[in-house]
């Protein structure tokens, strides 16, 4: 995390050892800690609930700094985070999106070093098919397949579906190849553009 330098991404403070002081008032215990920039409009997932559905041109803006943020972590840093969700993007004074939450984070190259992860982290909706499946999968496209669902999100106030599995009645429909029935069910939440079900379709 310290390593990390990119204006999308919670920056670092300090990272050291500290007294931490009991509430029982026992003797102090030494600890460790994180300290990281602070980003006072709290989580994206607020921001969606409180403010409304986004228009697709404020989506595109947050999108651009998700991808802006992606393109640093995975082609620089060599990390995928594995847990991208509006929990875990906070915004700051200026109201950009922060990434954060790397407890998840893994090398992209993963342990054999083949590029191909294995574990089974994540939050549960926002993880790739192959990843639900148990199969081997690239950490790039399990965090796009996450953004994706976070778009979507922005522009309906709810998710594109329970899960990621064939047996779920509107992941299916992309699975199967049916994109037009899916996007005509959640036409009736909100119109959305057709460049933009290409995109999440794509992506999805």
């Amino acid at each position: 995390m310290s390593s990390m330098k990119h204006d999308f991404i919670i920056n670092t403070k300090a990272v050291g050892r500290g007294p931490y002081d009991k509430q029982d008032g026992s003797e102090p215990e030494e600890v460790l800690f994180i300290m990281m920039e602070y980003a006072p409009e709290g989580e994206l997932f607020d921001m969606i609930a409180n403010s409304g559905k986004f228009s697709e041109p404020t989506a595109r803006y947050f999108f651009m700094q998700l991808l802006s943020a992606l393109s640093y972590i995975h082609n620089q840093v060599g990390v995928c985070h594995r847990d991208l969700k509006p929990e875990n993007i906070l915004i700051d004074s200026e109201f950009n999106l922060k990434l954060a939450d790397w407890g998840f984070s893994i090398p992209l190259v993963g342990q054999s070093g083949n590029g191909k992860l294995h574990s089974y982290k994540g939050t549960l909706g926002y993880m790739p098919p192959e990843q639900h499946a148990k199969k081997a999968y690239n950490g790039k496209a399990a965090d796009l397949f996450a953004i994706a669902v976070v778009v979507f999100m922005m522009i309906t106030q709810c998710q594109p579906f329970d899960e990621a599995r064939v047996t779920d009645k509107y992941y299916r429909l992309i699975a199967g190849n049916k994109p037009s029935l899916y996007w005509k069910i959640f036409e009736k939440v909100t119109p959305i553009s057709e460049d933009l079900k290409d995109l999440l379709t794509g992506m999805f």
